[in-house]
């Protein structure tokens, strides 16, 4: 019963799908989740945003925010017990392209 009532408005072939498809798909989303969430606020009722508005998006996006969460203190953590900014370090490289 529970998963007839994730799928159901989301994609109707989502059980049917390949695992690799479905991994694909997740990291996607988890990769643009902030572009979705401003799609979803601008425009609440376009044929994106209901799907959004599905259990399973809903699922997904606060797995994909709680991941985010996650890589984020791991980040900080590094930072904290190595003593170097990982941030510092990206800018350092670009602005060796640029000079």
């Amino acid at each position: 019963m529970l998963n007839a009532v994730l799928y159901q408005d989301f994609d109707e072939r989502w059980i049917y799908r390949r695992t690799i498809t479905k991994v694909v798909f997740v990291l996607l989303y988890m990769i643009f989740l902030p572009l979705w969430s401003v799609v979803y606020l601008l425009t609440p009722h376009n044929k994106l945003s209901q799907k959004l508005a599905t259990p399973l998006a809903k699922f997904l996006s606060h797995t994909c925010s709680f991941c985010w969460f996650l890589i984020i203190l791991v980040l900080s953590s590094v930072q904290d017990t190595l003593g170097i900014s990982l941030l510092q370090v990206s800018w350092i490289g670009i602005e060796a392209v640029f000079i």
